[in-house]
């Protein structure tokens, strides 16, 4: 009898198993469809079929499950155009002529708010499943906010967000966010420069305020992976991605997925030494690329007041240029080398407010790395200008959630 009890038991887990291994399953082939009509584009069933290595029987299934709940949507069959009779060529039947349905996502029915919070402003975004921006709001920080104040202008760009998008199905919340970041605990640390504004627990608070999942990350990674599904990096699973703004970090895509280290650090860029002699920062070490090639250093070398300006300036006065660029290539080739060494990126994007300076320093840069670089005998890594641009992190805060939905791990029902 212990015997029997003993297999009735195996037999129970091993039926829970396969019912567990079946809904996940399920839910990631939907999710898996919903992310290749949402960043592809329109696609027939036997397209769908052949990508995802499912029979055709199993994709209608699938399909006309997603069609039932709105999700996906079917466009009607088309037949090329026939030749009248005696025109040179016998006329195509319906059957031979007729063509496959194609299939494309409901994007009204999948949507994401996004938060960007930066030294400077907070910033909110509503964004559909393609990546399309629908809305976006800014709420700039003056020298007085503190941190009481800040989490009240959270809180009243909340209610502007949800306000304009009642009435949407939203999945969730993304928040692109500055670094330091503890991304497991959603607490934003300590940034430097930051008006004193330190230890918030963002995601909890976000999330008690909306009712909704929330996603953290800081904001490279959140760039990079905006820039991965919709940008600059589609189709590539290593890339790395330098962004410039007050401070300085990279957010790096390893087989597809972002680099986040044990402890959500990974991409600090910004505290690479590029000069082991050079002048000491804050952070303990000496030479860090920050002190070479954040905003505020470049503004004060330069005397303009933005890097708008100072990019104008330097094209129309070369010599002016000449007093900081090489300085600015030399540093920013130095750490960039040895993220190309390190993670042996397939492209390198430079994204947030480095675009205003990329005229200057394409492609001198894209040369000086691929000349020092390990892999330079066998390949050239190129160096382009983020799609979004100075958005990157904007819809990249969106782009956590629509990330988690192709993932299978935020459902869409």
């Amino acid at each position: 009898m212990r015997i029997a009890g003993i297999n009735m038991t195996n037999e129970n887990l091993e039926s829970q198993r396969r019912t567990k291994n079946l809904k996940y399953l399920r839910i990631s082939n939907r999710a898996e469809i919903i992310r290749r009509l949402s960043v592809s584009g329109p696609i027939s069933r036997a397209q769908l079929s052949r990508q995802l290595g499912l029979s055709k029987m199993a994709i209608s299934a699938i399909v006309a499950e997603m069609i039932d709940e709105g999700l996906i949507k079917e466009q009607g069959t088309s037949c090329p155009s026939r030749k009248p009779a005696g025109s040179g060529s016998a006329p195509l039947s319906a059957a031979a002529g007729r063509r496959p349905s194609i299939l494309t996502v409901q994007t009204r029915r999948i949507n994401a708010l996004g938060l960007y919070l930066s030294r400077d402003a907070v910033e909110g975004v509503l964004c559909d499943v393609s990546g399309k921006i629908l809305m976006t709001w800014k709420s700039c920080l003056d020298e007085s906010t503190d941190s009481a104040g800040y989490l009240q202008m959270l809180a009243d760009i909340l209610d502007e967000m949800q306000k304009f998008a009642a009435g949407l199905p939203i999945i969730g919340i993304g928040i692109s966010c500055i670094s330091p970041v503890d991304i497991a605990g959603g607490k934003l640390l300590s940034p430097s420069n930051f008006h004193g504004i330190q230890d918030l627990y963002i995601s909890t608070f976000v999330s008690e305020k909306c009712g909704l999942p929330v996603i953290l990350d800081n904001d490279m990674n959140a760039a990079v992976q905006a820039e991965q599904l919709y940008g600059a990096a589609r189709n590539y699973r290593h890339v790395a991605y330098l962004g410039i703004a007050n401070g300085i970090g990279a957010g790096v895509i390893s087989y597809g997925r972002i680099f986040q280290g044990s402890s959500g650090f990974g991409g600090e860029l910004g505290h690479m030494s590029v000069n082991l002699d050079g002048p000491p920062c804050y952070c303990g070490n000496r030479g860090c690329l920050e002190l070479y090639a954040s905003i505020p250093v470049l503004l004060k070398q330069s005397g303009a007041k933005n890097l708008q300006d100072m990019a104008a300036g330097a094209q129309k006065d070369p010599a002016s240029a000449a007093l900081w660029l090489p300085r600015l290539i030399q540093a920013l080739t130095t750490a960039l080398v040895n993220i190309s060494n390190i993670f042996d990126p397939e492209i390198i994007l430079l994204g947030h407010q480095s675009i205003f300076l990329a005229p200057l320093l394409l492609p001198e840069l894209e040369n000086a790395i691929n000349r020092h670089m390990i892999q330079r005998e066998i390949r050239h890594i190129p160096v382009r200008i983020a799609v979004f641009g100075d958005q990157s992190p904007l819809v990249g805060a969106a782009a956590l959630i629509f990330q988690a939905v192709f993932r299978g791990e935020l459902p869409v029902t």
